[in-house]
């Protein structure tokens, strides 16, 4: 297993009670071997409606990415506005060995 890589983006400028499609594609050497899409809306402006959210860690067992997959899934088909992941994300290589000392102690 090589190192994990975290990517992340700033998005800034978005309209209120927009909807805004993101795609995202996972290359290795070269070639797109997976591709995921999806369409995320912005809140109201100052409105103060309840929303739902899904919450979720260590969604994934020994590298099985299928249990990541699904889990991804049921919030895709949920009416959650986000998803939060609370934490077990800190093995680089899946292993204990190689947990990220900068999290340890979040």
């Amino acid at each position: 297993m090589g190192q994990r890589v975290i990517h992340s983006a700033a998005i800034t400028g978005l309209r209120h009670d927009t909807n805004y499609e993101y795609r995202v594609r996972h290359w290795r050497a070269g070639m797109v071997i997976n591709a995921y899409q999806h369409v995320f809306h912005t809140d109201y402006r100052g409105s103060d409606a309840p929303f739902t959210f899904a919450a979720y860690g260590d969604s994934a067992e020994n590298w099985r990415v299928h249990n990541f997959r699904a889990v991804q899934r049921q919030i895709n088909d949920s009416p959650a506005a986000f998803a939060l992941t609370l934490g077990d994300n800190i093995y680089p290589a899946g292993l204990h060995r190689s947990r990220t000392p900068a999290l340890i102690h979040c």
